[in-house]
């Protein structure tokens, strides 16, 4: 799947192979592999180190294509995946049998490519709640114009920990907004494509990968209480990787890690189960089963689990964005109701009123004759 945006394995949209062809040549020509025949280039990458590889993982044009791509184009016994993602989800006649292992980083919309984040430098609160927080939103259809600001004020709520953090308050505004996006558009997003998966797969399993104050694919060290992206690259490949990307040995705490995440592969691959189903179960609906890949002995006490982040979005803020709605179209069936009610009072009083008067007008005509034949009396005695 494309590494920035996970719905496309899920959408119709499909890169044709020519493209991704073009592509790969592309990335070759710039390794210096300009061979004449297909086998001469990839003897070539394979000669090449592997830092110049993930150097070129910043070319933003050449990621955003990156997804499973069918291979009918090669002979039948060499095909691995004859479908497209969105075939073989939608195609309900058979099972496949195989386990498949699926997960991400809790920050991996942080990565040295998203330039958006020097916005946030510049417009602050204004442009997490207006830009990053409403489009998250907006992947759960929630950003109705009535409800959103009380729902832009919940994710605050919900990912603003900035009181109890030891960091410079840029890190925090930065790690705040990455970890909206990646819970968001990650997290609860491979949750929906699991869903799908699991009915379609043997077994599938979910996991999310936590690890602070790592490495990411640059070898840049970076200070957040997370793995940002491609950092579970570095982490999984160990000292091989590390030494090339950032010059140096892996620390105790990053091997410890490494040791973890590695363990679970290795499982994987040799028994197709990443560990003990009592322990790691596979996915299956409604209960939504992910994994958390994390150093329990330096996790931060305000740690966000995998299972706390599914459910804010997909049962938390819908429920809310519900509860809102039904009470603002309660509050206006009551105006309504309480505008009719003042609109009857108002003229059950005027009729009152009119009443009133015209029994006044009528006892004063009542009067005016009563007072005139008195007089009319009166007169014709005193003749």
């Amino acid at each position: 799947m494309s590494p920035f945006d996970i719905w496309k394995i899920i959408g119709e949209k499909v890169i044709e192979v020519t493209e991704v062809e073009r592509i790969s040549r592309d990335i070759a020509k710039s390794l210096g592999c300009n061979g004449d025949t297909d086998h001469e280039i990839l003897h070539c990458m394979r000669e090449r180190p592997l830092s110049e590889i993930m150097s070129l993982y910043s070319n933003d044009s050449w990621n955003r294509v990156m997804q499973p791509i069918s291979d009918n184009f090669l002979p039948e016994s060499e095909q691995f995946l004859p479908n497209s993602i969105m075939t073989a989800l939608t195609n309900q006649a058979t099972k496949i049998q195989i386990e498949v292992l699926l997960g991400a980083t809790d920050l991996e919309a942080l990565n040295n490519n998203v330039m958006k984040y020097e916005e946030l430098m510049k417009q602050g609160k204004l442009y997490a709640n207006n830009k990053v927080i409403v489009e998250s939103l907006r992947f759960f259809s929630l950003d109705r114009s009535e409800m959103l600001p009380l729902l832009v004020e919940a994710v605050r709520w919900e990912y603003w920990n900035n009181k109890t953090r030891n960091v410079k308050e840029v890190l925090s505004n930065v790690e705040f907004l990455g970890r909206v996006e990646s819970a968001a558009k990650w997290n609860s997003g491979i949750v929906l494509i699991a869903a799908r998966l699991a009915k379609r797969v043997k077994r599938l399993f979910v996991y999310r990968y936590s690890q602070s104050a790592g490495v990411d694919l640059e070898g840049q060290q970076y200070n957040f209480t997370g793995a940002v992206h491609g950092s579970d690259l570095v982490s999984l490949l160990g000292d091989a990787l590390m030494l090339q990307v950032a010059r140096r040995p892996s620390t105790k705490e990053e091997k410890r890690v490494s040791f973890l995440l590695r363990r679970h592969l290795i499982n994987f691959i040799q028994f197709g189960s990443p560990g003990e189903e009592s322990i790691w179960q596979p996915y299956k609906s409604p209960d939504a089963n992910v994994y958390d890949i994390h150093d329990t002995i330096n996790s931060y006490p305000y740690y966000h689990s995998a299972e706390r982040d599914v459910r804010f979005w997909l049962q938390y803020l819908p429920q809310l964005n519900i509860i809102l709605d039904t009470t603002e179209k309660t509050g206006k069936l009551t105006d309504e109701k309480d505008d009719n009610r003042l609109r009857g009072g108002v003229l059950a009083m005027c009729g009152v009123t009119i009443v009133l008067l015209l029994l006044l007008v009528i006892c004063a005509i009542i009067l005016h004759r009563q007072r005139s034949r008195r007089f009319t009396v009166v007169d014709e005695n005193h003749h």
